[in-house]
């Protein structure tokens, strides 16, 4: 009759360590889940940062009031290539172009809302690269936001093609991905 009770308390405790357990990891959501479908496609990371700020942030892109800022990171130990592809100029106008599908009525607006992009080339004989896997995707776009300097969020989102001609559906993603934070804050 002893053992008979061990086992039950210990079949107990082992139900409320597994309930815990399984609480806790739904409650913490990883920086590189995937929240839209467009994200399933490639590799995708994205953070918020300061979440009371995204709001702001969301409102400037509806009032079509962010400076979108281009960056390059050129590959260092193979001769680049994708920069005679890909134009930096380019990329920002279809940046500000997707910003656009989201435009609403003009508010004032009094924040500065920034959006630096780092257009990163994969550097596939980087001696530091440490899986061949490393050396499949094109390169990657970073989106840092900010709102009157504070970063608020970041996404970086993988492209495969060598001339980033998938490049504006990553930019897509990108800007939905803002876009859509408020619904799954």
């Amino acid at each position: 009759m002893k053992y008979f009770w061990y086992g039950v308390i210990l079949l107990i405790g082992a139900i409320l360590a597994d309930g815990i357990i399984d609480k806790m990891s739904f409650s913490k959501k990883s920086d590189n889940s995937k929240r839209l479908e467009c994200q399933m496609k490639s590799t995708t990371f994205e953070r918020v940062i300061r979440p009371e700020l995204i709001e702001t942030l969301q409102k400037g892109i509806e009032n079509n009031s962010a400076v979108v800022n281009i960056n390059i990171d050129k590959a260092k130990y193979m001769p680049s290539r994708l920069f005679y592809h890909v134009k930096p100029e380019v990329v920002k106008l279809q940046i500000e172009e997707k910003i656009k599908t989201y435009n609403k009525n003009k508010i004032d607006l009094k924040d500065n809302i920034t959006i630096n992009v780092l257009i990163y080339e994969n550097d596939k004989e980087d001696p530091g690269k440490k899986s061949e896997k490393a050396k499949l995707y094109a390169g990657y776009l970073v989106f840092s936001c900010l709102v009157n300097n504070q970063l608020a969020y970041k996404i970086q989102i993988d492209f495969m093609d060598n001339e980033g001609l998938d490049i504006p559906s990553k930019i897509s993603c990108a800007i939905d991905s803002i876009m859509t934070l408020k619904e799954n804050k």
